[in-house]
């Protein structure tokens, strides 16, 4: 998911997603940023029709400044950017990707941002020792 705030913005906090963790699981974090930054536009790239289509219900009032590109992290998906965005916000996505598929997408991610832009993964990250990881889970 993918999406720009606008200038003003400098940390996660600035998009409002610093607590985004304790949230619902049905709530679209774009929507939280565009409630919050009334200049911000969002475009939304995920591979699920189903989720674009739930992100277009949700989303409806804020229809002039979102876009929706179905596109797979794993492919291309910069190509389906409408502009260059500002900051790129993925939640609960790159955790399912193998690690090159990964340095695919942070490398994409660099390459199309604004020069000063923020890029906020807000996603589970495994700790490379497998016991403390395991640990981790059963706890």
């Amino acid at each position: 998911k993918i999406w720009g705030g606008g200038r003003d913005v400098k940390m996660a906090r600035d998009l409002g997603l610093e607590r985004f963790h304790a949230q619902p699981k049905w709530e679209i974090p774009a929507e939280r940023v565009l409630e919050r930054l009334p200049r911000a536009s969002a475009i939304i790239v995920d591979q699920s029709e189903p989720f674009l289509g739930l992100a277009e219900r949700r989303l409806e009032r804020f229809a002039t400044r979102v876009t929706l590109v179905q596109a797979r992290l794993q492919d291309d998906w910069s190509d389906g950017l409408t502009r260059q965005p500002t900051s790129i916000v993925s939640m609960s996505a790159i955790h399912h990707l193998d690690p090159h598929e990964k340095t695919r997408l942070y490398l994409q991610a660099f390459d199309c941002l604004d020069e000063q832009g923020l890029f906020v993964n807000g996603d589970k990250v495994r700790d490379s020792d497998t016991d403390k990881y395991l640990t981790y889970l059963q706890n």
